[in-house]
């Protein structure tokens, strides 16, 4: 018998759910912009269609759906859904690092070069390294599907909320 005060905690609300789902992949689709298509040498309404618009949003939802069933113990399991919730910094940590880690594939230091032939000619071409693309752009679609910012407000007034002095107070009283 399932207790129905452990599994009300466990319900989605859908207008949370919807609004994080479109927040995740409006972002990815940008992040999926600026490191995603390669630059074309020939362009054509055919080639800006599909790299553009069709293969951007496939990748997205395949990685929508992987980060939802890699995250699925998080709301299934009541221990570790309930450790989620009252640890909201693990989620903001983990979209900082994919951030950063996103970031950091611009660096000249991680940009790899490859040489491709286009039309029997040898074109060297940057790209940024596909280990940190990767592994920042998972990350940052799990933190953003399994970020809950209500509680992370919440979070935040309870640590940082009673160090402020109200105006007749002191930090030395």
């Amino acid at each position: 018998m399932v207790d129905k005060r452990q599994f009300s905690t466990h319900l989605i609300s859908i207008p949370s759910l919807i609004g994080r789902l479109f927040i995740c992949f409006f972002l990815l689709f940008i992040i999926y912009l600026i490191f995603g298509p390669a630059k074309n040498v020939e362009a054509d309404l055919i080639n800006e269609i599909l790299y553009l618009v069709i293969i951007p949003i496939i990748l997205i939802l395949a990685t929508i759906g992987i980060c939802i069933l890699v995250g699925l113990p998080i709301r299934l399991i009541p221990n570790l859904y309930n450790w989620w919730l009252a640890n909201p910094f693990v989620s903001f940590m983990a979209l900082t690092i994919g951030l950063i880690l996103l970031t950091l594939t611009l660096n000249q230091n991680f940009i790899d070069t490859r040489t491709i032939l286009v039309n029997e000619e040898q074109i060297i071409q940057e790209t940024p390294n596909n280990y940190l693309l990767t592994i920042g752009w998972f990350v940052t679609a799990f933190a953003l599907l399994h970020f809950y910012p209500k509680q992370f407000i919440v979070a935040i007034k309870n640590k940082f909320g009673n160090k402020v002095p109200k105006q007749n107070e002191s930090f030395n009283e």
